[in-house]
């Protein structure tokens, strides 16, 4: 939760960069409209490639983990997995507190919900 909340906070703080910086086409561009771009053409490229090469696809590779290792893979999937949280409540909320307390109860609710798509997901697989 902790790390939602601080991914929460910057994107917070880089939705406030509304100053012009380019100008293309006659439109000007400020950095949250630089940020809300990238993050369309990323969010849209993995939708593509997740049509085109299926969600199931996994890697040959594999290789050996440390523990430091996997902490911080562990870390890196759960910003990655936040990201569409954290953008869906700043795109429905103008106050940070209202921002902070939909992500908290965003999670409670995962918390709570937890044991239950874990079931759902074993039957899934035993089918």
């Amino acid at each position: 939760m902790g790390t939602r909340l601080l991914l929460l906070f910057s994107l917070s703080c880089l939705t406030h960069l509304t100053a012009p910086l380019l100008t293309f086409f006659r439109q000007e561009l400020s950095g949250r409209d630089l940020i809300v771009i990238a993050g369309g053409l990323l969010k849209s490229s993995l939708e593509v490639h997740n049509k085109f090469e299926g969600e199931g696809t996994q890697s040959s590779f594999c290789a050996a983990v440390s523990f430091a290792g996997g902490v911080i893979q562990i870390g890196l999937i759960d910003i990655v997995v936040s990201l569409d949280l954290v953008i869906v409540v700043i795109g429905m909320a103008n106050r940070l507190v209202i921002m902070a307390l939909a992500v908290v109860f965003a999670v409670i609710i995962l918390l709570l919900l937890a044991k239950g798509i874990s079931a759902y997901n074993e039957q899934d697989i035993r089918r």
